[in-house]
């Protein structure tokens, strides 16, 4: 990862015009049901709006954004770039279905609605879901992807953030 570091430019990225899009998931999230109420709803609206929207939405799915995190997405796992279609689908429902019903759970924890149980049990499923995807498609190719021998050995810096980042 130093090497990531040293080698982009973190005012780089920030004008992209695709950064409003999780400014305007925050906004359209605090105007219509406040500020979050308890920490179910903030960690809805974090998963929203980071998470979903920014990181593996526009950043992963797009490789847009700001320069650096681009460019720790591909250090970390280099699907992102050689067009493997389980991440390409997964990045991209994170950003136009998880976030909807993230933004859906947040409204529902902060007015305290009968289906806050609800979209909190079909995201967990959701998400559970995407992970098997995203790890099976890995594992059903024998790991292309994991840099480490097994069982891995975490005796450098690099091996710790391949391994814990995919």
């Amino acid at each position: 990862m130093a090497a990531v570091n040293a080698s982009c430019d973190w005012s780089a990225g920030w004008t992209d015009p695709v950064n409003l899009i999780p400014t305007s998931v925050l906004l359209v999230c605090l105007l219509i049901s406040g500020a979050p109420k308890n920490w179910t709803a903030f960690w809805a609206l974090f998963n929203a709006v980071m998470i979903h929207a920014f990181l593996d939405g526009i950043v992963g799915g797009y490789l847009r954004g700001p320069d650096c995190l681009v460019k720790g997405y591909i250090y970390i796992d280099e699907r992102f770039t050689n067009g493997d279609g389980t991440v390409g689908c997964l990045c991209r429902l994170e950003l136009y279905m998880y976030t909807p019903l993230a933004m859906l759970w947040y409204h529902a924890e902060n007015t305290m609605s009968w289906s806050r149980e609800f979209y909190g049990i079909i995201l967990s499923v959701v998400y559970l879901m995407g992970n098997l995807f995203y790890m099976g498609a890995e594992a059903f190719l024998g790991f292309p992807d994991v840099p480490l021998d097994w069982p891995p050995k975490f005796d450098t810096y690099e091996k710790n953030v391949k391994f814990w980042g995919i």
